[in-house]
């Protein structure tokens, strides 16, 4: 995880707003490329995928992550 010690240091910095930041958009991507690819090989959209996407849309990405 290279990018952590680009983005911030250890003494300043909140990773954990950072990681969630990161995680749910990384996720939307990746469900949006597999909506993407899906529709290059002739299916129709999948109603979970859209709807995930969605949900992730509406709020901050801060906010649809999960963190302990």
């Amino acid at each position: 995880m290279e990018i952590f010690n680009r983005l911030s240091t250890p003494f300043e910095g909140d990773f954990a707003a950072l990681t969630a930041e990161l995680a749910t958009h990384h996720f939307r991507l990746f469900c949006v490329q597999a909506s993407n690819l899906a529709r290059q090989h002739g299916y129709g959209p999948d109603a979970r995928v859209v709807e995930i996407i969605q949900r992730l849309a509406q709020r901050p990405a801060s906010t649809a992550c999960w963190t302990p």
